[in-house]
């Protein structure tokens, strides 16, 4: 008898320890995800959701701007020429810009900058 009570009350102790109790608190786990595709806007349903679906789990999205802001050539543009292109791509996009610094009369890539690009034919003005 006194061992089945030893039982008993080891059982209840182990269940107590093992199962938290609803008023604890669950810790909130944050993932922070970085990313430079797809944009924001695609991404946030999808997170939202999943924060909906897992309420102790957060999702900070970091979307990196790879290109700068600007409408000149990034990183991404330049690795997948590389890829496809291959190592000869440099000589020609130097080779193009030294063609265009003489086309106005400039002498380095320095006196470029700031400098509006003339619009193209094929672009609205």
């Amino acid at each position: 008898m006194r061992s089945r009570i030893i039982s008993l009350v080891l059982i209840v102790m182990l269940l107590l320890i093992a199962v938290p109790s609803a008023s604890q608190a669950q810790d909130v786990v944050t993932l922070k995800y970085h990313t430079w595709f797809p944009p924001q806007s695609a991404l946030q349903p999808v997170i939202d959701q999943f924060e909906k679906d897992n309420p102790n789990i957060k999702v900070e999205l970091d979307v990196q701007d790879v290109c700068g802001g600007g409408s000149g050539a990034c990183l991404v543009e330049l690795y997948t020429g590389l890829v496809y292109e291959g190592p000869d791509l440099v000589g020609r996009i130097k080779q193009g810009l030294l063609e265009l610094l003489q086309r106005d009369g400039l002498n380095s890539i320095a006196e470029a900058v700031g400098i509006a690009a003339p619009a193209r034919a094929s672009e609205p003005s």
